[in-house]
């Protein structure tokens, strides 16, 4: 694929603004093929994975702007971030319609054993760049949207349904919270 074909710059976005693809978990599973492969990412510089889908943009999706999901931990915590965006992928593909920035999707229950989270919130990446947010064409148009889903307490998850995420954005810059840290105490 060249890069002036749709989504042709998709390998080079993730890996400029992520880190090199280690390696790939594919669509294909034992129950058949669930749409979008999972790519584990880590960065060069810093203790950080991420793990990020890699298919939903070919989907019959409803929403204006095709979209991939990205979450990023500390780098002994990948696992968490592959169930995280497989999971949320797959209730993205059962409701076929993209995630929004803002979107809290809480859990009544923890996600992760051992850890308060309950949720997760889909945002822009509090930590990349902007540009990784938006990946554009050769033209500079908009061709694919990026959202980072960043693992919540219950209490986090609260104040955002409630509030906003700016709100509990600025809750997050206030305490200092290391948001690729899932077994972090709840900013609020």
């Amino acid at each position: 694929m060249t890069t002036t074909e749709r989504f042709g710059r998709f390998a080079d976005h993730v890996t400029t603004y992520l880190g090199a693809v280690e390696r790939v978990e594919s669509a294909e599973t034992a129950e058949g093929n669930r749409g979008y492969d999972l790519l584990f990412v880590r960065h060069s510089e810093m203790e950080v994975a991420s793990v990020v889908s890699n298919g939903l943009r070919f989907q019959n999706l409803v929403g204006d702007v095709p979209e991939e999901l990205a979450c990023s931990v500390g780098t002994p915590q990948v696992e968490a971030a592959h169930y995280l965006v497989d999971t949320v992928a797959q209730m993205v593909l059962d409701n076929e319609a993209v995630l929004e920035y803002g979107r809290v999707i809480p859990s009544p229950d923890p996600l992760l054993p051992g850890t308060n989270i309950q949720g997760v919130v889909a945002m822009a990446h509090p930590y990349a760049p902007d540009e990784f947010d938006l990946m554009r064409n050769e033209a500079g148009e908009v061709e694919l949207q990026f959202v980072t889903l960043v693992p919540i307490t219950k209490a986090e998850s609260e104040l955002g349904q409630a509030e906003g995420i700016q709100v509990l954005y600025g809750k997050w810059q206030e305490a200092g919270t290391d948001l690729l840290d899932i077994t972090r105490e709840s900013a609020v």
